[in-house]
């Protein structure tokens, strides 16, 4: 169904695939909306942290269940956390002693919703912005 592939589209580019796409119909999306603001999101994304940077770190995150959350990261620098729906996690930032500029986006419509910049040093909570798909973007303040 069309939630099942843009998730994988997005699991996919945290994962590390060198490709992702969405097949035409009628067995996908093809250039349906939908697609097109996942790719959208992506390249918001990039110009902020661009993902050939980052590294799959699940190892980071802490309380996830199944399929709650997403995580790539070049550890104490940036960070990409996606969030297929609603939850919340924690990701180690303890031994990094510097502040985090914090910004969100909304994978259904590729629109920047908030942000805040959050102190390190500690392990922190992160709540997905909205039920129905965020990335959460943090990147070292000053970069």
């Amino acid at each position: 169904n069309t939630e099942h592939a843009v998730q994988t589209f997005f699991r996919n580019i945290l994962g590390g695939f060198s490709s992702s796409r969405f097949h035409r119909p009628p067995h996908g999306l093809g250039l349906s909306a939908p697609s097109i603001n996942a790719i959208k999101t992506i390249r918001e994304i990039e110009n902020h942290i661009k993902m050939w940077e980052v590294n799959p770190r699940m190892d980071l995150l802490a309380n996830v269940e199944e399929n709650e959350a997403y995580l790539s990261a070049k550890d104490g620098e940036k960070y990409v956390i996606y969030f297929p729906k609603e939850g919340n996690v924690t990701l180690d930032l303890s031994s990094h002693n510097h502040s985090f500029s914090l910004r969100w986006i909304n994978t259904n419509n590729a629109e920047w919703t908030k942000s805040e910049e959050i102190a390190g040093g500690k392990i922190v909570d992160l709540e997905a912005a909205n039920e129905k798909g965020s990335i959460a973007i943090l990147k070292k303040a000053g970069n």
